[in-house]
C-alpha cells in the first residue's frame, strides 16, 4: 500500500512541477507588444475573438496536456523498470509502460506539427 501510495505522490508532484509554468503571467505576450507596435504605426489590428483563432488555442492547450500526460507516463515507465530490481514481471511492465508513452509522444508532436501547418500556412 505504501508504494502505491509513494508512486501516486510523486507521480501527483512531477505533474504539478510540470504543469505551474503554464499559469506564469509575469509579462504580457509577445503578441500584445507586436499589437502594440502595429497599432503604434498606424496599421489597423487583426480581430483575435475569430472562432479560428478559438479553436486554435483549443487545440494547442490539448495536445500540451497530451504532452504532459505521454511525458509523465514516460518517467512512471522508467520509475518501475529502473525499480524492477530483477523482476520480470515488473521489468516487462516498465518496458510496456515506456514504448506505449514513447509512441504516443511522437504521435502526439506529429499531430501537433500537422496542425501547425494547417494553422499556419492554410489557414492563415
Amino acid at each position: 500500500m505504501t508504494k502505491i501510495l509513494k508512486s501516486s505522490i510523486l507521480i501527483s508532484l512531477l505533474l504539478i512541477i510540470l504543469v505551474i509554468p503554464y499559469f506564469v503571467f509575469a509579462t504580457p505576450s509577445p503578441a500584445d507588444r507586436l499589437t502594440n507596435v502595429g497599432e503604434a504605426g498606424g496599421y489597423a489590428s487583426a480581430d483575435a475573438d475569430t472562432l479560428a483563432v478559438f479553436i486554435g488555442q483549443i487545440v494547442n492547450a490539448f495536445l500540451s496536456f497530451l504532452g504532459i500526460i505521454f511525458i509523465t507516463l514516460i518517467i512512471l515507465g522508467g520509475y518501475k523498470w529502473m525499480t524492477a530490481r530483477g523482476n520480470e514481471e515488473q521489468a516487462k511492465e516498465g518496458t510496456t509502460i515506456l514504448r506505449r508513452a514513447i509512441i504516443g509522444l511522437i504521435i502526439t508532436a506529429g499531430s501537433w506539427a500537422i496542425w501547425l501547418f494547417i494553422s499556419t500556412i492554410i489557414i492563415g
